[in-house]
């Protein structure tokens, strides 16, 4: 079963106020023009994604806050593939914006810069993304180890990708 996080409007507001700080302009499967076009929003994807996943695992978004007040203080610096203090997952998250295209037929995608040794990495795909709320989708994991030689043309030219469908399952943790 899919293991969906929910975010209600406060906490859309703090990812959203925490983007706009990171709206630096890094590496993206976008081409340079589009990459600005949509920075803000690729910014507050992500920002959701990690925010999702702190959720999911912690019951609350404490550890995602002491995360981003760390990373405040170093701002520019990359994380190593560590989105939440003390955990070696990277969270990779994308904005579903067809109805008609399967969640599974997404792909979790990194870079080879971004691929890292003993990392774990997470796909959330964000299915709803308002003032009011979001949906985030807890897709899977796969641990470096797991990607094969980068794509040689496509969206993803020069980078590792998995299929959803493909990816290892995370337990569907609740919490009460």
């Amino acid at each position: 079963m899919l293991q969906q996080i929910k975010l209600n409007k406060f906490e859309i507001q703090e990812a959203a106020d925490h983007a706009k700080v990171l709206e630096l302009g890094g590496k993206s499967f976008r081409d340079s023009d589009d990459r600005k076009k949509y920075l803000s929003q690729d910014q507050l994807v992500g920002v959701v994604g990690e925010m999702a996943f702190s959720l999911y695992l912690t019951g609350s978004i404490d550890k995602w806050r002491v995360t981003k007040q760390a990373r405040l203080r170093c701002i520019g610096t990359g994380d190593g593939g560590s989105d939440l203090i003390g955990l070696n997952v990277d969270v990779k998250t994308s904005l579903v914006r067809s109805i008609d295209r399967p969640l599974w037929e997404y792909h979790l995608a990194v870079r080879p810069n971004e691929l890292h040794n003993g990392i774990t990495y997470v796909l959330i795909l964000v299915t709803e993304l308002g003032e009011e709320s979001a949906t985030c989708n807890v897709m899977g994991f796969a641990e470096s180890e797991d990607f094969g030689a980068p794509m040689g043309s496509g969206i993803f030219e020069g980078a590792h990708a998995i299929p959803a469908n493909q990816l290892n399952r995370l337990p569907s943790l609740r919490w009460f």
